[in-house]
């Protein structure tokens, strides 16, 4: 299995405490999101990791390429050189990888215990989004509403009814290659309509019309996503004392 690691944004709600820094390198406890990526990757038996780069590039594969050597598992980068425009640009230049293997595909900015994305490796269905359903409901989070038989059947920014079970997604994304393919589609779709600038969660949503993707839900394990100042801070508080005890 590959893992997708989406890094080439320039974070700019957080440009006052990150001191410039693309977001995958804030440092919790001495240690980047970065290399805590890369060694739960490694942890959980990933053969390789591509990082979309794009703002601050060289920083960004300096920081993944000694992760990676610390943690013995092969990276590489893939450049985005549209990194100011939406996130669905940087999910399309990655196509290659999940049109090809198994990959995981996942948002840099999250910190979470190894537990969650281990399950998520070994669920059963070769297609599953993680979900959190003890998130409240937010306007700005992406939910994911999922219907009786477990399949997730819609993702987007502030869903808050109209399916059995709706939660937070986290971010982090299985796919086999055959609905990579069909991933893939759905980017290219929306990048010749001139949508450059949207979510890539728009083409997931599309995808979802078509193929069938299960929810794994992540309880008990605790992650954040870190967009803003107080996710940093519930980052600091929540997340990062239960690290040592992932498993």
């Amino acid at each position: 299995m590959h893992a997708i690691l989406l890094a080439a944004g320039v974070g700019k709600r957080l440009s006052g405490l990150a001191e410039g820094l693309p977001k995958c390198l804030l440092a919790f406890n001495g240690k980047t999101l970065l290399a805590r990526h890369v060694e739960a990757l490694a942890a959980c038996g990933v053969a390789r990791v591509d990082c979309v780069v794009g703002y601050r590039k060289d920083d960004v594969a300096r920081e993944l390429a000694d992760a990676a050597r610390r943690a013995s598992i092969d990276c590489g980068v893939i450049e985005n050189p549209q990194y100011d425009r939406g996130s669905i640009v940087s999910l399309s230049v990655a196509r290659d990888v999940f049109t090809q293997h198994a990959s995981i595909v996942m948002d840099a900015d999250v910190l979470y215990q190894t537990g969650l994305l281990r399950r998520l490796i070994d669920s059963p269905h070769a297609n599953c989004l993680l979900l959190d359903e003890r998130a409240a409901p937010d306007e700005e989070a992406m939910r994911l509403g999922v219907d009786q038989s477990g399949s997730v059947r819609t993702i987007q920014r502030g869903l808050v009814d109209g399916y059995p079970l709706i939660g937070e997604g986290v971010g982090f994304l299985k796919l086999s290659p055959a609905v990579g393919v069909t991933l893939a589609t759905a980017l290219t779709k929306r990048l010749d309509r001139g949508l450059l600038d949207a979510d890539y969660e728009l083409a997931i949503d599309d995808m979802l019309q078509s193929e069938r993707v299960f929810a794994e839900p992540v309880a008990p394990f605790a992650w954040t996503e870190i967009d803003f100042a107080e996710d940093v801070r519930r980052a600091e508080q929540d997340v990062l004392p239960l690290l040592d005890s992932d498993d």
